[in-house]
């Protein structure tokens, strides 16, 4: 049982083995905890660097490792008792793509009506459940996100941007940078920027990944209402700070 195994490895304080095991089981499985798992993962890989790089004081490092041993420990309790019924195995590869498929037409047509709906809660409503779908999807399957890069369907984009707001990671600035353009709709937008935000606050940046996302900002700006671009400025003024603090 996975329990028993993952229970040894952490109880032996191996975090690194304990992590590897875990992803290897959400990536054969659906489980609840999936993006937590995924977001250890990378929390893990930063701290790591920067204790190899000195970066980063051995008083926060352990702090890190030590919120990190927490919350691998409250996923492996969770496993306490369950069998293999509670874990749905994943779907085919043909099956995800029609799912996707699906929601993309779902997406197509919501954007359609909604010129003839009055209320604003309304019309997001339908857009933010399908997003929420797609980015599930991204989370679960994240290797097909590469048959996306440049893509004109916005469904597919606002999903992919609610993935990486759910699990931000950096290879988001590489899809973001694939679409980024002044004419996309100002939901897909908004949701672009919101996942700029969570990548900015996950602490991963790099030297030079300020200025690519900056110009993502820069394309996103143009032609957008402005509660849009008061949200794009919100994600300039927290880049500045972020950017400040990697240079001092």
């Amino acid at each position: 049982m996975i329990y028993e195994q993952l229970l040894d490895l952490i109880g032996q304080d191996e975090l690194e083995e304990t992590i590897a095991l875990l992803l290897d089981f959400v990536s054969k499985r659906y489980a609840r905890f999936s993006p937590e798992v995924y977001l250890i993962s990378g929390r893990f890989s930063q701290v790591e660097k920067e204790k190899r790089q000195n970066t980063i004081p051995r008083s926060d490092y352990n702090l890190e490792i030590n919120s990190i041993r927490k919350s691998l420990l409250e996923i492996i309790n969770s496993l306490e008792g369950l069998g293999e019924e509670n874990f749905k195995r994943k779907k085919e590869e043909k099956e995800i793509i029609a799912q996707i498929q699906e929601l993309e037409n779902r997406y197509f047509q919501c954007r359609k009506r909604a010129k003839s709906i009055q209320s604003n809660p309304t019309r997001l409503r339908e857009k933010n459940e399908i997003t929420r779908e797609l980015s599930q999807i991204f989370i679960d399957y994240p290797e097909l996100i590469q048959n996306y890069f440049g893509t004109n369907n916005e469904g597919i984009i606002s999903g992919i941007a609610n993935r990486y707001k759910r699990l931000p990671e950096l290879p988001g600035i590489d899809f973001f940078e694939s679409i980024s353009k002044g004419d996309l709709g100002n939901f897909t937008k908004c949701c672009i920027a919101n996942a700029l935000a969570e990548i900015l606050y996950s602490g991963q940046l790099r030297m030079g990944d300020d200025n690519r996302i900056s110009k993502i900002l820069d394309d996103l700006y143009p032609n957008s209402y402005q509660t849009v671009r008061l949200s794009i400025t919100r994600v300039s003024a927290e880049l500045d700070y972020f950017s400040g603090n990697m240079l001092t």
